[in-house]
């Protein structure tokens, strides 16, 4: 039973992870400097003006140089005197208690436009509002948007680029003040700002509960999952956001009976809605699975953990796409400090992964000695490394700890880990961040409360380091949003309407391959960003060179997405352009073109018959990027919209008045006599669900 893994030592003694310790110690490095130079400043900021002036001429004759610091830019909010993460502003109000939390380390923050964002408790406001951090100055600006103006909620929340989903409510199962409410807001990239849409927010539960955990499958429906009368329950939406099922317990054996301490977590993964609970009188952490597009009533269930007192109340999930490292992991803690025989070598926080052969595998992060609680995950994607946060002594607060290991090598090295937050109130607790997966462009920001000083705390790393390098991609997992080929005519919102991973070596899944003199449409071995194949486009420098590829589209989509992993790897000459990706009509008549600008500024531009408009994307040369176009009918006036990501980054919203259904998909450039040479992978072309 969770057997450790024998471990390389440190020179002083100590375990080391399978992770690279000279990676972690860099950053480690990195966050202390910063964290002592933001210190050393705010100190200095508030000298008065002759002082300053005299620390500056010291500074000055004794040569020491602070690159770290700017003065025309304003410090971080508070000086931390700890000296490991930074102090935000006082949540101190009526009602608000420990507002980071709680179990199951739901989401607060989220990521989306280049900028981290969190749900954090305004007092002048008296309610929860959406705040953008500026990692510039290591504070948070009150946006005005208001999620929630209930002080004692607790609430989740999922993001998707254009629409952010909240779900909050309190903990009385009687009460329909505490009842889950769904809020759903738009961004404006314009302005970097959130809006409550027309319709929300809405009521989705009767009555509150210990926690409610929502996620978005990939078809597009929203789940919610809590736990009322010891049993799990689920709902979820129907043909639109604001159309819901009354909440169902689902239907398995493992599922009723729990405890009143008991709770489950929700998480989408591969045509797959996954749902985690605790049963702590069987000593089990269960697991069950719902493909996406079955009937209700649908479940199987796993044990993911279970054996004497092996379950606890605490779970925060994670899931990978197309790794071979696994499908699902959830971070959990154990009961072993409460049992009467417990030992200080007992797991107590256990890393649970399952892997892609549906078995769930086990890792120990903390012992019973190291008295860990609290467990949040976060993937960095990037160096493929698992970062695991904690507070640490359990179980009112202390300070907030990390161990980092390898996604290959999941071994966790032994003892309490790093400092990454600490206060002198030996009171923090309930870490919290997003659902998100992080990288090199996100870093990462962990969020948590001080309940004895009733302010927020915070660390933002870095992710620096070239990319790692990890095994090649798993196959997708056969199921309705993962279809082999072309699926139904005129399908349910949200199903794939074509996908081709070109791993068949061939292109008999499009409609028309074409090409010009001196010009290839071919499937390239040992070219895919996943996988081993890529389709190659190239034109050359011929005389009506050209080269595309079209897929025909069974009924004509009003609303649908279109997702492709493109390459650039020759442009031509100034003047002319790269196209990515093309919408066409039934008629064959052009409604939209994603392009790139040959020799200008890398930018990725939009163009509608005579109208064309620059993202805020750049694409270098020999990147692979991954590119999504969005078209969607409006939910006000039915006009239709366009909206272009990359990497999954909002960089243009546009209105396309006029915009006819679109019947066909092309890769490449029917256009002659412009040079280009493109690779694309993994073409998906789905219908939306409706707003």
């Amino acid at each position: 039973m969770l057997a450790r893994a024998p471990r390389p030592r440190r020179p002083d003694g100590r375990f080391e992870s399978g992770a690279s310790a000279h990676r972690r110690a860099e950053a480690d490095s990195r966050r202390l400097r910063r964290n002592r130079l933001g210190a050393v400043w705010a100190r200095i900021r508030d000298l008065p003006p002759p002082v300053l002036a005299g620390v500056a001429f010291a500074i000055l004759i004794a040569g020491v140089t602070i690159p770290s610091i700017s003065f025309g830019r304003p410090a971080p909010t508070d000086l931390n005197p700890a000296g490991v993460g930074l102090e935000d502003f006082s949540f101190a109000a009526n009602g608000v208690k420990a507002p980071t939390g709680r179990k199951p380390e739901a989401a607060k923050l989220w990521f989306n436009d280049g900028s981290w964002w969190g749900e954090l408790f305004r007092p002048a406001r008296d309610a929860y509002t959406v705040n953008r951090f500026d990692v510039a100055t290591q504070q948070w600006i009150d946006t005005g948007a208001i999620i929630d103006d209930r002080n004692g909620s607790r609430a989740d929340l999922v993001s998707d680029g254009t629409y952010l989903y909240a779900i909050s409510g309190g903990t009385d199962p009687t009460s329909d003040k505490d009842a889950g409410v769904l809020d759903r807001l738009s961004y404006d990239p314009g302005s970097q700002s959130y809006s409550m849409d027309r319709g929300f927010p809405i009521r989705i539960t009767p009555g509150g509960a210990e926690t409610f955990v929502m996620d978005r499958a990939d078809d597009g429906q929203l789940w919610v999952t809590f736990t009322q009368q010891q049993r799990v329950f689920v709902t979820h939406s129907l043909g639109t956001d604001r159309d819901w099922t009354q909440p169902f317990p689902i239907p398995l054996q493992q599922a009723i009976n729990l405890t009143s301490d008991d709770i489950s977590a929700v998480t989408a993964y591969e045509g797959h809605i996954g749902v985690m609970w605790s049963d702590q009188t069987d000593g089990a952490m269960y697991f069950a699975e719902h493909a996406n597009g079955s009937a209700d009533d649908a479940w199987s269930v796993s044990a993911a953990i279970q054996g004497p007192a092996l379950a606890d109340d605490h779970m925060n999930l994670k899931t990978l796409r197309r790794d071979p490292a696994g499908l699902v992991f959830a971070v959990v803690k154990t009961s072993r400090n409460d049992a009467p025989n417990s030992k200080p070598d007992d797991p107590l926080i256990v890393l649970l992964v399952l892997n892609r052969e549906g078995v769930w595998e086990q890792h120990v992060v903390g012992t019973v000695g190291d008295e860990p609680t609290r467990p949040l995950l976060m993937i960095d994607t990037d160096h493929r490394e698992a970062h695991v946060f904690f507070s640490a002594p359990c179980c009112s607060g202390g300070t907030i700890y990390t161990k980092t290991a390898s996604l290959d090598d999941l071994q966790f090295a032994a003892g309490v880990g790093t400092p990454v937050i600490r206060s002198t109130s030996n009171r923090l607790n309930n870490p919290t961040s997003t659902k998100q997966n992080v990288s090199a462009q996100t870093g990462l920001l962990i969020l948590a409360s001080d309940d004895r000083n009733d302010r927020y705390m915070h660390s933002f790393e870095t992710l620096e380091g070239p990319p790692v390098i990890g095994p090649s991609p798993a196959p997708p997992l056969p199921g309705p949003s993962s279809s082999s080929g072309p699926v139904g005519v005129g399908g349910a919102p949200g199903q794939v309407l074509f996908e081709d991973t070109f791993e068949s070596g061939g292109l008999g899944r499009w409609t028309t391959v074409k090409t010009g003199p001196g010009s290839t449409v071919t499937v390239d071995a040992a070219a895919g960003r996943f996988g081993q194949d890529a389709v190659h486009l190239a034109a050359g420098s011929d005389e009506g060179a050209f080269a595309d590829a079209r897929f025909v589209l069974p009924t004509a989509q009003a609303d649908l997405t279109v997702d492709l992993d493109v390459k650039v790897h020759l442009e031509g000459p100034v003047g002319a352009n790269v196209p990515l990706l093309r919408l066409f009509d039934s008629a064959g008549k052009r409604l939209v073109t994603v392009y790139r600008q040959n020799q200008s500024d890398t930018r990725l531009w939009i163009g509608q018959g005579s109208d064309h408009a620059p993202t805020q994307a750049r694409l270098g040369l020999d990147t692979w990027a991954h590119l999504a176009l969005e078209v969607r009918r409006g939910a006000t006036d039915g006009t239709p919209e366009l909206s272009v990501r990359l990497d999954g980054r909002l960089v243009a919203q546009v209105p396309a008045p006029g915009m006819r259904p679109t019947s066909i998909i092309q890769i490449g450039n029917d256009s002659t006599n412009q040079p280009f040479d493109i690779y694309v992978d993994d073409v998906r072309v789905s219908r939306l669900l409706a707003p």
